[in-house]
């Protein structure tokens, strides 16, 4: 009964120190070389298009792009002092709003943007949204944040959560919406 005792802590000792053995240089330097960017850039000017015309130009500080065998990423960084800076265009190519967010991905392979961290969205039509979090699936036009949003516009100023929007914010659906909304009754003359 004492041996087995001996052995299996002899056994368990063996097995805590294989543990904390750091790994072999060859694979720390492979894992590393997998995590190191395809691409990285500063000061960057992005552009998409789709068949010749624009979708989106954005501005950003730092930008790093990334590529896996099941999908590619673009991550585009701005500053503290100086926020990525965006514009978007209609699939018709004329342009239809501005961004600006701390941080910006697209995920290429689903042709979605992400914008994240004080996001500002503003239409020509001059409707804002301001949330902290954006979803941009450009192939489909629409735009998805699933937290808080504001929308602000000449007549109406209205807060919720999980929007669910047009492009142009002219369409959208809320949940738990609070707000103001000017409506125009028409006169029967």
């Amino acid at each position: 009964m004492k041996r087995l005792l001996q052995g299996t802590l002899l056994v368990g000792c063996l097995l805590v120190t294989a543990c904390r053995q750091p790994p072999a240089p060859e694979v720390v330097a492979a894992v590393q070389a997998e995590q190191e960017p395809e691409q990285e850039s500063w000061q960057v000017d992005y552009r998409l298009s789709l068949e010749g015309r624009p979708r989106a130009r954005l501005l950003a500080a730092h930008l790093i792009r990334q590529e896996f065998p099941e999908s590619t990423y673009v991550v585009l960084e701005g500053t503290a002092e100086e926020p990525v800076r965006g514009w978007l265009f209609t699939p018709e190519g004329d342009s239809s709003a501005t961004l600006r967010a701390q941080r910006v991905v697209y995920y290429e392979n689903a042709r979605r943007f992400e914008a994240k961290g004080e996001v500002e969205v503003v239409t020509r039509e001059g409707r804002w949204l301001l949330t902290d979090r954006l979803r941009w699936f450009e192939d489909r036009q629409r735009l998805y944040a699933p937290g808080f949003v504001r929308l602000l516009a000449p007549d109406e100023q209205v807060e919720g959560f999980e929007l669910d929007a047009d492009e142009q914010l002219t369409s959208y659906r809320l949940r738990r919406v609070t707000g103001r909304v000017v409506i125009e009754e028409e006169t029967s003359e």
